[in-house]
C-alpha cells in the first residue's frame, strides 16, 4: 500500500476524494449536489475507494520477522479550527501483545521507549503529509510512556513487560491516549484508557494539568473495564467544556468476566466544565453488549456524534461487522452523577446502574422506570453501507468538518496483530490482503448535522 497518497475512483475525470474536500472547504453551508446525475445513497456522497492514506514513518522494530510499522495514528482525529487542511491524529500507548511470562499474563511492549504522540498532517493535493510530531510529555519535558497504571482492583489493570519477559514498571503517569480535542488556543486535551484520566497538554506536548477519578473526574470511572476507559473526547465551541465518552459499561461493582457491566449496554457520557470543575454524566445506550464506542464529536452543547462499532473486520459487502455513526442528544436527559461521588456512582436501591441494566431487553425503559431518561440516538450513517469495500476493523477517529461533512480515521495497531499465543503477526486486512494502515474517509452528507 503506498503511503502518503490516496486511493480514489475517478468521476468525470475528477478524483472523488478531491471533489469531496473541495466541497467541504468551499461551501460548507450548502448541501452537496448530486454527482453524475445519481442521487446520494445512504445520506452520503462518497465511494468505496475514496480513502486518504496517512504516511508511514520508519518501522519501529522487526520482531520475529514481523515489521512493527509507524503508523499507529488514527486513534483520534481533530482538525485545526483555523486551518481546515491541518489534521491532528494520535497514537495510543504503542505496539503491544499479550503473552504468558512465568505463568503470569503480561502485556509485552516490543518498543518500551515509545512515546505516545500526536501527528500533525497537512492535506494538500489529495495527499497527507506528516509535517510535525508532538510527543506527549510531563510538565518538565520528560516523555510519557504507555505503561499501565498501578491499580489494586483485580482485573482492572495490566502488567507490563518486555518481549523477553523482563518486567517493566507500572506508571501512574503512563498514558493510553485515545481521545483528542484541539482547543482554540492551540493546546490539546487528551483522554486515556488507564485512569481514565483527562490530560491538558501545551501546543508542544507538555502536561499542563491532569484530571483523574476523585480529583476532577467522578470516582466511579476508575471502575472502567480494563483497556476500555475514556475512548473519546471532544470540546464545545465555548472552548472550556469537554465531553468524554466511555468505551464500554463500567465493571461496576466488580471486575472480570462476571461483572454486571459485561451484560449491560449503559455507557457514560461525561461533561466537564474546566472553568468550574463541575462534572455531569449521561447515559448512552449501546446497540449490543458486544459493541464499543470509539469517539465522540460535538455538534451543539447537547448534541454529539458517536462512533459505535464492533471489533470485526468487514467481510464481502460489509457483512459481519458494525461501524456506525450516531447522533446522540442529551437535551432533557437525566444527569446520573452521584451527589456523594461514591466509588460505585449513583445507586438505585443499592445497585449500580450497570447492575440495574444488566441483561435488560430495553435499557431505555428500565432506566425510565427508575427515573432516568437516557440520551436519544439517531443513525447518521452506516459506514459499511455508505463505503462499500471499507476494510478496517478499528474505526476510531471522528471529526466534524462542517455541517454536512465528517471525517473518519482508523487505528492500524502499528500494522501488527496477535497470533493468540503471544507472538506478533502482520495485521492483514481480509478484503485487501495487505497490512493495515491509517486511512481517512471524508464523507459528505446529504442532510445537515444540525
Amino acid at each position: 500500500m503506498p503511503t502518503g497518497t490516496f486511493k480514489t475512483v475517478v468521476l468525470n475525470s475528477i478524483p472523488l476524494s478531491l471533489l469531496l474536500l473541495a466541497a467541504c472547504l468551499e461551501d460548507p453551508a450548502a448541501p452537496p449536489a448530486q454527482l453524475g446525475g445519481e442521487p446520494a445513497l445512504n445520506k452520503v456522497i462518497t465511494a468505496s475507494n475514496a480513502e486518504l492514506i496517512m504516511p508511514l514513518g520508519d518501522p519501529l522494530a522487526t520482531i520475529g520477522g514481523v515489521i512493527v510499522a509507524h503508523g499507529g495514528y488514527g486513534s483520534a482525529l481533530a482538525v485545526d479550527s483555523k486551518d481546515p487542511t491541518l489534521f491532528y491524529s494520535m497514537t495510543d500507548r504503542g505496539p503491544n501483545v499479550g503473552r504468558a511470562c512465568n505463568g503470569q499474563n503480561v502485556l509485552a511492549f516490543p518498543v518500551p521507549g515509545f512515546t505516545p504522540q500526536i501527528g500533525k498532517f497537512r492535506l494538500s493535493g489529495g495527499a497527507f503529509e506528516l509535517v510535525g510530531t508532538i510527543l506527549l510529555k510531563q510538565a518538565n519535558g520528560t516523555p510519557l510512556n504507555g505503561f499501565p497504571h498501578p491499580n489494586a482492583a483485580a482485573n482492572r489493570t495490566e502488567v507490563p513487560a518486555q518481549m523477553d519477559c523482563t518486567p517493566l514498571p507500572q506508571d501512574p503517569l503512563g498514558i493510553d491516549s485515545e481521545g483528542l480535542a484541539f482547543a482554540k488556543d492551540g493546546t490539546f486535551w487528551v483522554s486515556d484508557e488507564y485512569g481514565p484520566d483527562v490530560v491538558h497538554f501545551s501546543a508542544d506536548g507538555k502536561t499542563i494539568e491532569r484530571l483523574v477519578p476523585g480529583a476532577g473526574l467522578p470516582k466511579a470511572l476508575a471502575r472502567r473495564r480494563s483497556n476500555r476507559g475514556m475512548e473519546g473526547l471532544t470540546i464545545l465551541a465555548d472552548g472550556k467544556t469537554l465531553v468524554g465518552m466511555m468505551q464500554s459499561p463500567l465493571d461496576n461493582p466488580t471486575a472480570g468476566g462476571s461483572s454486571a457491566g459485561r451484560g449491560s449496554r449503559l455507557a457514560r457520557i461525561v461533561v466537564i466544565d474546566t472553568r468550574t470543575g463541575v462534572v455531569r454524566q449521561y447515559t448512552y445506550v449501546l446497540d449490543a453488549t458486544s459493541n464499543i464506542n470509539s469517539e465522540i464529536a460535538a455538534l451543539t452543547p447537547t448534541k454529539f456524534l458517536v462512533l459505535e462499532r464492533d471489533g470485526n473486520f468487514p467481510g464481502p459487502g460489509g457483512s459481519g461487522a458494525i461501524k456506525k455513526v450516531y447522533s446522540v442528544d442529551i437535551e432533557g436527559a437525566t444527569d446520573i452523577s452521584d451527589p456523594n461521588d461514591g466509588v460505585g456512582g449513583l445507586l438505585i436501591n443499592g445497585l449500580t446502574l450497570e447492575e440495574v441494566t444488566k441483561s435488560a431487553a430495553d435499557p431505555y425503559a428500565t432506566l425510565l422506570a427508575n427515573g432516568i431518561t437516557a440520551g436519544t440516538k439517531t443513525l447518521i450513517v452506516d459506514l459499511l453501507q455508505a463505503l462499500p469495500g471499507y476494510a478496517h476493523d478499528k474505526a476510531e477517529g471522528l471529526a466534524v468538518l462542517d455541517n454536512f461533512t465528517i471525517a473518519v480515521s482508523n487505528d492500524d495497531d502499528f500494522g501488527v496483530g496477535d497470533d493468540g499465543v503471544g507472538n506478533f503477526i502482520t495485521k492483514t486486512l481480509p478484503l485487501l490482503g495487505v497490512a493495515d494502515y491509517n486511512g481517512v474517509y471524508i464523507i459528505r452528507l446529504s442532510a445537515p448535522l444540525k
